[in-house]
């Protein structure tokens, strides 16, 4: 029964109310990782432009996406979001709506890889001219728009359950502050004093015996030894 309430507890959240929750950091670091992922993975293309404006090449940038680099692109930069979708932190809120942001990565995917393979096929084996130009341009340009807002909207849900966590893990130590304070109190004050057992005290009290009487014996042994001498 408490799994089921857990569980119909999470199908409640909505993606619009985990959007909403999101702060000014929760996006900033989502623009972070999406800009950080794309200069990577566009480093290739842009050092091979930068080696034709050295060379002074004139770089034709349709010839690039007729090529496929595009369609490359948006399936590296849609399959890594996926990661972050099938991830589950301990202590963190589950990704929502976790069955329809595969499906729509798959939905991008797949068309992407298929579309790239014929265009490969058909530059390889025939003139790259019988390739629609219109089409594929379209379509690629599209789909790497469509992957950019896929992935910062996955950057950004995963930043904003990664604060919830942090945010509970926060409120947990605050709970159990004065737990700890007591704890680490004991701690400080060490054991406390052992006390002696009843057998010992009095084996103790019988051995030494009634200081009075000792010193009142000392006391008539000198008196005697001063007698003796006179």
């Amino acid at each position: 029964m408490t799994m089921d309430s857990s569980e119909s507890g999470q199908k409640e959240v909505s993606l619009r109310t985990v959007i909403a929750a999101c702060t000014t950091d929760n996006k900033q670091v989502a623009r972070m990782w999406l800009y950080y992922t794309v200069f990577y993975w566009m480093l290739p293309t842009l050092i091979v432009m930068f080696g034709f404006l050295v060379a002074k090449r004139s770089v034709n940038v349709v010839d690039l996406v007729i090529h496929g680099e595009f369609l490359i692109y948006s399936i590296t930069l849609v399959a890594s979001s996926t990661r972050l979708i099938a991830k589950d932190t301990p202590g963190s809120d589950p990704f929502v709506n976790r069955q329809a942001f595969n499906l729509v990565a798959h939905v991008m995917i797949f068309p992407a890889i298929f579309t790239y393979g014929l265009v490969r096929y058909i530059g390889l084996t025939s003139s790259p001219d019988a390739v629609s130009k219109p089409i594929v341009v379209g379509y690629s340009v599209l789909l790497l728009l469509a992957s950019f807002g896929f992935s910062f909207l996955v950057f950004l849900i995963d930043a904003q359950r990664s604060s919830n966590t942090t945010a509970r893990q926060a409120s947990e130590n605050i709970r159990h502050a004065p737990d700890k304070l007591i704890h680490d109190f004991d701690e400080i004050q060490g054991p406390p004093p052992e006390t002696p057992s009843e057998p010992e005290a009095t084996a103790s009290v019988s051995t030494d015996g009634d200081p009075v009487e000792s010193s009142a014996a000392k006391l008539e042994t000198d008196f005697n030894k001063l007698e003796g001498r006179q």
